[in-house]
């Protein structure tokens, strides 16, 4: 079995998540939307065009979100301090449960880093982009799935993340709301 089908499946039954192979970074699935073809279903995922994939996709959940954070370019390699910068500023609380380790954490091929939270799904998010920070909201986006050809995980936490993780509590959420909700 390839590698990066064998990192789609894992992470869909630990987490949950329904996946889809991509390849660049875009979805691999016949034409059809990459919500309708990700599954959960290990059969389903097996049954997809695997051969072109560099990847996998995860179709997040409602209750998921991804803060993005890009790594800018340096005379000393990939630097994440200036899309850091940018969270403390505007999301504090979400830059804490990084660093005290509450989040799950995967570090991307280019030096970045996509920081996973849980939220309540009452609240009404949006894919926002600000200077080396950008969001995808469950429902509504996808990022490249955790152990991807150059996808690291870091676990801060608990070993079983999908239940460990803390939801953003409510002053890490009333910090996100304007920030995530913002239209840019």
């Amino acid at each position: 079995m390839n590698e990066v089908l064998e990192a789609a499946i894992r992470w869909s039954r630990r987490m949950d998540w329904p996946v889809f192979p991509t390849r660049n970074k875009k979805p691999l699935t016949g034409g059809q939307s990459w919500k309708t073809y990700a599954s959960r279903n290990p059969d389903k995922i097996r049954a997809m065009d695997w051969e072109e994939a560099d990847g996998y996709g995860v179709a997040l959940p409602d209750d998921w979100l991804v803060i993005d954070l890009d790594a800018v370019d340096s005379p000393h390699g990939p630097n994440l301090e200036p899309a850091m910068k940018t969270l403390k500023k505007e999301m504090p609380g979400a830059a804490e449960c990084i660093h005290n380790g509450t989040a799950l954490c995967v570090l991307t091929p280019r030096g970045g880093m996509h920081a996973y939270f849980r939220h309540d799904k009452s609240f009404d998010l949006s894919q926002t982009k600000y200077p080396n920070v950008d969001l995808r909201v469950g429902g509504k986006g996808y990022v490249v799935g955790p152990e991807s050809p150059g996808y690291h995980v870091i676990i801060w936490g608990e070993a079983d993340v999908r239940h460990a993780l803390s939801r953003l509590d409510a002053p890490v959420a009333q910090c996100l709301a304007p920030f995530l909700t913002a239209r840019r």
